[in-house]
């Protein structure tokens, strides 16, 4: 297998699909359900690519999680993608810096439901 993606997500049947597409498209894939589990998984194994999507257990769970990983040496470079099913505007990653303080955009935004030849786009653009 390829290079390593963590797909969090706590739509089990958007993992499900997913890691089947992207194992497909030659990637290694790893799954978690929430940002706990996605941390464990990043610990145990440090991904190429982080896909995460902004409501899980809360409405802000992906934004707290990609903040958690910028203050974590060994894991700030990591590229997300963010997944979310709010209304996609030309102001949201704008609006996700205002969330966070700072200026962290993610590699990525896309918009749910994301199509499965989309994301495997991006997720080429992005590791190449």
């Amino acid at each position: 297998m390829g290079k390593k993606i963590l797909l969090v997500d706590d739509d089990v049947d958007f993992v499900n699909l997913n890691r089947e597409i992207l194992e497909n498209a030659g990637y290694s894939v790893s799954f978690a359900y929430n940002g706990e589990e996605g941390m464990k998984a990043i610990k145990a194994s440090k991904p190429d690519l982080l896909v995460l999507d902004v409501m899980m257990t809360t409405i802000v769970e992906g934004f707290d999680f990609a903040d958690k990983l910028q203050e974590i040496p060994e894991f700030k470079d990591i590229p997300v993608i963010m997944l979310t099913g709010m209304t996609k505007t030309p102001q949201f990653p704008e609006s996700f810096q205002k969330v966070l303080g700072r200026t962290w955009t993610a590699a990525a935004y896309l918009e749910k439901p994301v199509k499965p030849e989309k994301l495997v786009s991006e997720v080429k653009k992005i590791l190449g």
